[in-house]
């Protein structure tokens, strides 16, 4: 087995065993994103869980921001019926993401 394949592996036991940890980072990123502008008009601060639960396998299992960027825009059109993330925005906020799960992983 190389190099590379060990070190996908950890980081893919490392979020699997921390999923607490990455739907934090997620929910931090997608509020903060606030594609329908939910949380501005002061709706509860759960309003994006059921859309977080969805992105989170994607978050777990990969390092590419863009097949999770694409996983955010999909998941936000399925629940809303409407293209509410632009792809620049998905990808801003997939980048955040993977950065903010990539740091923790490496302060452990």
């Amino acid at each position: 087995m190389n190099l590379t394949k060990i070190k996908r592996l950890d980081y893919h036991n490392y979020m699997k065993f921390n999923k607490k940890i990455v739907f934090d980072v997620v929910k931090k990123y997608i509020d903060e994103l606030d594609p329908m502008g939910l949380l501005e008009m002061e709706c509860p601060p759960d309003e994006y869980e059921l859309e977080i639960g969805a992105i989170l396998p994607v978050a777990m299992r990969t390092e590419s921001p863009e097949e999770l960027a694409k996983e955010i825009q999909r998941v936000f059109k399925y629940y809303f019926n409407e293209d509410c993330v632009t792809q620049k925005d998905a990808l801003s906020t997939a980048e955040k993401i993977l950065h903010d799960l990539q740091q923790k992983k490496d302060a452990e």
